[in-house]
């Protein structure tokens, strides 16, 4: 079944310069989510399953485009741990 996407023809334009702003209003939080709960879910693979480039770029990302207290807050947010402290 497909899904049909309304073109957004600002978005389509904003693509081809390289820049989207922002789309939902709080883009850099999901990202930051998004990134965090990777990194969480990746790491607890077994040591061979790990895709070790990727986690590290993923790494790089969220430290370059976000202050390290912002990072520890995703980063605990996305633990499964963290609901049974």
């Amino acid at each position: 079944m497909a899904v049909h996407v309304a073109a957004n023809p600002s978005k389509d334009a904003a693509m081809r310069n390289g820049t989207l702003g922002s789309i939902t209003g709080r883009d850099e939080f999901i990202i930051a989510e998004a990134l965090a709960t990777a990194l969480v879910a990746l790491e607890e693979l077994p040591p061979v399953r790990q895709p070790t480039r990727n986690i590290a770029d993923m790494k790089m990302l969220l430290n370059s485009l976000y202050p390290p207290s912002d990072v520890s807050i995703h980063l605990t947010t996305a633990s499964p741990y963290d609901c049974w402290a």
